[in-house]
């Protein structure tokens, strides 16, 4: 049974001992004390030690702030999380993230090169790939509601030997998942058809709801010789792979994301880019998850305070992603949590496990996606990997962009 478990009940317990801890950290502030606390505290939800939590719970909220400094937000993010997975009530209404509208969403893109990045990797990607085609499939799997391909398409319009036809199909999602915009895939398509047509590029777009439907159509269209020869087939995976159930989902042994990169493999594509987050937050332990999450989550929210002032409605706008999506890690279990990243590493081994080799970076593309960091903060950096490149914050991997084409089998 779950117990309620709100700030009011403990915001004044005299003869607590977390009460006499507070004094003793007053003006302390320490970030790696915070983390030991939060942990503390979701080792005690995990062991149902109600008291103990709430009393860590009252400390903490002492020092949290969602408008304080990287640490009192992040502690104010993981705590709100905390309570609302003591309380049963995962995804409260004030921790779900605004609807954009497309202006919006191209502003909050542009903040930092979190997106960016991947779109910039991506692009180049996609021009060297397609130099000798006359048609170009593009399946996007992605969470940013085609944001990059106004730049692709201008890119591709420049080609010597004239653009290719584009022909753009869109996986959307059922799931919840932020960022969330006020505009239909239709409208957007429409969107991209008007912009193409300015830089005279044909243009065909497609949605399809579901990854399963997705890869149905494909197979279709496959075996009807729908992908000719002069047509490259390119798979685009901008941070959404990850929601793709995993094993600890089922706890069956099987994976279905391996399944996934199987049956993208099975169709031969000319190249396959993933993009993502680099971090793990795939534990079924909540202690060991949350401190992968407090590890990861305050790179974006220390990147953020370079570019946006305290008490600013476009950062707040920002943040709210990220404390949605630590909410759903720290409180949500079983299908309801969507969240769960995966390491570089651990998507290469699934990569070459479904028989796809590494496509190595050309000069031109980590030239191109140190480009973008030009107009954004000093912190951010790219490395190369032996399979891809990465997005580095303060020397920390924040994403993470590797390209894939099929193995030979023999």
């Amino acid at each position: 049974m779950r117990h309620s478990v709100e700030f009011d009940d403990f915001d004044d317990a005299p003869g607590s001992p977390a009460k006499g801890l507070c004094r003793r950290m007053d003006g302390y502030g320490d970030s790696k004390f915070m983390e030991k606390l939060l942990l503390h505290c979701a080792s005690a939800l995990e062991t149902g030690d109600i008291t103990l939590s709430q009393q860590l719970m009252w400390v903490l909220n002492n020092y949290a702030d969602s408008e304080g400094d990287c640490n009192q937000r992040l502690t104010h993010a993981f705590l709100k999380a905390l309570v609302a997975r003591a309380t049963g009530n995962p995804l409260i209404s004030e921790q779900q993230p605004p609807t954009l509208s497309v202006m919006d969403l191209a502003y909050s893109i542009d903040l930092t090169p979190w997106y960016r990045f991947g779109f910039c990797v991506a692009n180049s990607a996609v021009y060297e790939a397609v130099r000798n085609y006359t048609s170009v499939h593009i399946v996007d799997f992605g969470v940013t509601h085609c944001m990059q391909y106004p730049t692709l398409i201008d890119i591709l319009s420049k080609r010597p030997r004239g653009p290719p036809l584009v022909k753009l199909t869109v996986s959307v999602s059922t799931a919840f998942i932020p960022p969330v915009l006020n505009a239909s895939y239709d409208e957007l398509g429409l969107r991209l058809l008007n912009f193409a047509r300015t830089r005279h590029v044909p243009f065909e777009f497609r949605v399809i709801t579901g990854v399963e439907n997705l890869l149905v159509h494909l197979r279709a269209s496959r075996m009807l010789g729908g992908l000719k020869s002069e047509e490259a087939l390119i798979v685009n995976c901008q941070m959404m792979l990850h929601y793709v159930p995993e094993e600890t989902v089922q706890k069956t042994g099987f994976g279905l994301r391996d399944g996934f990169l199987s049956a993208v493999r099975e169709l031969e594509p000319s190249l396959f880019i993933l993009v993502d987050e680099d971090a793990d937050l795939t534990s079924t332990e909540l202690v060991d998850r949350m401190r992968s999450a407090m590890e990861y989550f305050w790179i974006p929210l220390d990147a953020i305070e370079t570019v946006l002032p305290k008490a600013c409605w476009q950062r707040d706008r920002y943040e709210s992603d990220i404390r949605f999506k630590i909410e759903n890690v720290v409180a949500c279990e079983g299908l309801q949590r969507v969240e769960r990243l995966e390491t570089r590493s651990r998507w290469s081994e699934r990569m070459r496990k479904a028989l796809f080799r590494s496509f190595p970076a050309s000069d031109d593309m980590f030239a191109r996606a140190k480009s973008v960091l030009a107009d954004h903060a000093a912190g951010w950096g790219v490395k190369r990997e032996d399979d891809g490149l990465t997005l580095t914050w303060k020397g920390h991997n924040a994403v993470f962009a590797t390209i894939w084409v099929p193995s030979p089998c023999y």
